[in-house]
């Protein structure tokens, strides 16, 4: 029996389904499920902006992560979004931290941990670990810059006294 080229090409290419432009259902549950958490983050996001023990940015930052794996147009809402927009851009575009959103995770990072270090009944080892994490993420959060390189390069550029070039008028 010879075998027919095309046909071994049919059945060892895509599924019908997929070839119709639909996404395989694999991709379409991977995607319902970023989709969710995505919402799950921002949901707490907004709660934290009202409980001080709930931080807002690290929830908004991981919905934007979840959204951009799952829908275009809540990403896209995210970036447009008065008070969350600019955060999340800037971190996405350079892992830039705002002065601001720096020192609010600060303080509750130490008024938290060191609760937790000080009146929590904990083993001593327990105790380090939750020093040892609370003092990393803030070496993480305080190494990452505070303003886009766009915005340094500005103000550095109109720091600058001289364009670069000497002024012909005082050289000797």
């Amino acid at each position: 029996m010879p075998c027919d080229p095309a046909r071994i090409r049919a059945l060892s290419t895509v599924p019908a389904t997929a070839r119709q432009g639909a996404p395989p259902l694999a991709g379409r549950l991977r995607r319902s499920l970023w989709l969710a958490a995505g919402l799950v983050c921002l949901g707490l996001g907004f709660v934290g902006a009202f409980l001080p023990v709930l931080p807002t940015t690290p929830f908004v930052l991981l919905a934007a992560f979840c959204f951009a794996r799952s829908s275009a147009r809540l990403l896209a809402w995210l970036h447009r979004n008065r008070l969350m927009g600019p955060m999340v851009r800037d971190w996405q575009a350079e892992g830039v931290v705002r002065p601001r959103a720096k020192l609010a995770a600060t303080v509750m990072i130490v008024l938290l941990c060191g609760y937790t270090v000080a009146y929590v009944p904990l083993a001593l080892w327990l105790k380090a670990l939750v020093a040892t994490v609370c003092g990393s993420v803030l070496v993480f959060i305080w190494s990452r810059p505070s303003r886009p390189r766009a915005a340094v390069a500005a103000e550095t550029a109109a720091d600058t006294p001289w364009s670069g070039t000497p002024d012909r008028a005082t050289e000797p």
